[in-house]
């Protein structure tokens, strides 16, 4: 009886989905209409001083229209609220209100407001969703999924970038990476698309010329990558601070006009100043002048916080894009005048990529949306990989849990320092991170084990805040430490977790140190290179060989390239070695790991008492981006562990 009316369950929201791709596809062809009427005759057929007038006006409409939808304390309800409501206004926001609050933003950038336009389709799209589904019964989990996806499909359906929106939908969101999820969003998202593209083209927004790339070419994205870094770093914290503390009282009546006021002016010399950013993109790619596009991406930069500061709402994305070319550009103009003429293209391509990819924190999505609207040619494709590279282990460093209810180091007899957490009582899981990684990547596990178990966590040598006294890293050597520090907290029997390069180190462990090791979970390691998939081999290569090209010129680099060595060469382990570790072993991967099943099984029959899982849809960082599956499985094992040991 569960397993029926848990398949219909799961069909009524597959049919919700395809109600939602059409609504939304429908509602997004309006939006796109509606905008394209406003912007087509501002930014083509009127004069400079006339458009400057319609500036005016949409200033003055800007604070008329936000200061009555907000009047008496009333709320507009922000996306993630929908998604994850707490109140019942959260849950089913005031449909006319929010439907005005998105026609506005529409009107408002189409008359030239300088912020994006892209948070009003995705509005369009939750606020159908959570009205559609107010008389359906479904659980929260699935309900969440629902109005995501359905906000994604906006952004699908008015920018036709379906395959963006997708991965929007797990990377932005956050909603858990399972199969019946990403059917869902495929429905919403790619449905939507193909409704809208009755009316909305699907070719690319920039057009772009063909650059040959060579080694100066991804040396140069590196450094361009850390430039634009803190720059877009400062632009996504100023926008939070501003859109929290946004004008909504009388004061906007006056405050956002005369933002409105400066916009006017500064766009009677620069009308690319004007709209969501597309002008700007374009004009960087057709070439600036240096003292025109330090103007232009200072003025922007300004403008746009302005605006979101004094009352006006919209978003930051297109924005972005623009932004990071106006900085590329002012970039490669410095750089031109100490005789660095590499052709700018694709560099932009770049800045547009790392700048959108910090302000949404989520460069996967960022890269395939730089990717949908610039349509670049292939060749632009590995520099641009690169960059995404970058800021996915930048991110990785930087999404750390604050749970710290026991956080110390412990240290080595070389004195070096390993840092650890403790969490929770019971048997001990210790638990090892990936390469360049630390222990909070494990932060979505933390509150599920630690309910029962002793969670021990390491930064291993050189990773995180763990230092490093020798020139060199290994698996020996960092196993030792482990061995050593486990010692040293009088743990003498543990399960061991380990991820990636993590799983690797586990595997030594238990080689080395038999007698600590009761149960091993392995995900994503390989004792080989050829473990890993092509893609994934050359991509770490190359990005390898850019480093050690960097080296003499960045010094900090050292100890991540010392680590990166990890991932090059073979385990000094012999398959055949395995077979000395007769503790329950779970070999754990993603159907879309960047590690091959064949190697994967490889490891298994090999190992004395070993077996497989190959979850499908998952990517090689399951633990992070699908923890209710990852702990699911890990549970499973711990429990049969655990009733072994009983029998």
């Amino acid at each position: 009886m569960d397993t029926v009316f848990t398949s219909r369950n799961k069909i009524r929201l597959i049919l919700l989905a395809l109600v939602m791709a059409i609504l939304v596809g429908l509602g997004a062809i309006v939006l796109h209409d509606l905008f394209d009427f406003l912007w087509e005759d501002i930014l083509h057929t009127v004069p400079a001083l006339q458009r400057s007038g319609i500036v005016l006006v949409s200033g003055l409409l800007s604070a008329l229209g936000w200061y009555f939808l907000q009047r008496q304390g009333r709320r507009l309800i922000p996306l993630k609220k929908q998604i994850s409501p707490q109140s019942e206004i959260e849950e089913y926001p005031p449909f006319w209100r929010q439907l005005g609050h998105l026609f506005l933003q529409v009107i408002t950038v189409g008359m030239g407001a300088p912020v994006g336009k892209e948070v009003a389709p995705r509005e369009l799209g939750s606020l159908f969703s959570t009205h559609l589904v107010r008389k359906i019964p479904l659980d929260s989990d699935q309900r969440s999924v629902l109005v995501a996806s359905s906000a994604a499909a906006g952004l699908a359906a008015i920018y036709q970038i379906p395959f963006a929106s997708l991965i929007f939908v797990f990377e932005v969101f956050g909603i858990p990476l399972t199969a019946l999820n990403v059917v869902v969003a495929f429905i919403t998202t790619y449905g939507a698309t193909a409704i809208a593209h009755l009316r909305i083209s699907d070719a690319p927004l920039y057009h772009v010329n063909p650059q040959p790339v060579t080694w100066v070419t991804f040396v140069v994205t590196v450094i361009l990558t850390f430039a634009t870094i803190p720059v877009a770093r400062l632009f996504s914290r100023i926008s939070k601070h501003a859109s929290q503390n946004r004008t909504k009282d009388s004061r906007i009546l006056w405050q956002l006009p005369l933002v409105f006021v400066l916009l006017a002016v500064q766009s009677y010399r620069f009308p690319e100043l004007l709209g969501n950013g597309a002008p700007l993109v374009q004009a960087g790619f057709d070439s600036l002048s240096l003292p025109d596009a330090l103007v232009l991406f200072t003025c922007k930069y300004a403008i746009v916080l302005l605006c979101l500061r004094f009352g006006s709402y919209g978003g930051t994305m297109t924005p972005s894009i623009s932004l990071g070319v106006a900085f590329g550009e002012v970039v490669c103009l410095v750089a031109a005048l100490f005789g660095f003429n590499d052709p700018s293209q694709i560099y932009l391509a770049v800045a547009a990529c790392s700048f959108l990819g910090i302000t949404m924190n989520a460069p996967l999505t960022a890269g395939m949306i730089v990717y949908s609207f610039i349509g670049f040619p292939k060749t632009y494709l590995f520099p641009v990989l690169l960059s995404i590279g970058l800021l996915l282990l930048i991110k990785c460093r930087r999404d750390a849990s604050k749970d710290t209810e026991s956080e110390t180091f412990i240290p080595l007899p070389d004195g070096s320092q390993l840092h650890y957490q403790i969490v929770g009582e019971g048997e001990t899981l210790v638990f090892l991170h990936g390469n360049n990684g630390n222990y909070h990547y494990f932060s979505k596990q933390i509150p599920y084990f630690s309910q029962k178990y002793q969670l021990v966590l390491f930064d291993s040598r050189g990773h995180g805040q763990s230092t490093n006294e020798k020139a060199v890293n290994s698996f020996d050597l960092m196993a030792d430490d482990i061995a050593y520090a486990l010692k040293e907290l009088g743990i003498d029997k543990a399960t061991f977790i380990g991820y990636s390069d993590g799983a690797n180190l586990a595997l030594t462990i238990a080689l080395k140190y038999s007698d600590l090791v009761t149960g091993l979970v392995l995900n994503a390691g390989n004792v080989r290179l050829y473990g890993e998939k092509w893609y994934a081999g050359l991509s770490t290569h190359v990005l390898y060989r850019v480093m050690k090209r960097l080296l003499p010129y960045f010094p900090q680099l050292e100890n991540y390239i010392i680590n990166m060595r990890l991932m090059m060469e073979d385990m000094p382990i012999h398959l055949n070695d395995l077979a000395r570790v007769t503790v329950p072993s779970l070999v754990l991967i993603g159907g879309w790991d960047l590690i091959s099943y064949e190697h994967s099984l490889e490891i298994a029959n090999h190992l004395g008492n070993g077996h497989l899982v190959s979850v499908p849809f998952r990517l090689h960082n399951m633990a992070y981006l699908s923890p209710k599956r990852f702990n699911k499985e890990v549970n499973h094992f711990l429990t049969q562990l655990e009733e072994n040991k009983n029998a």
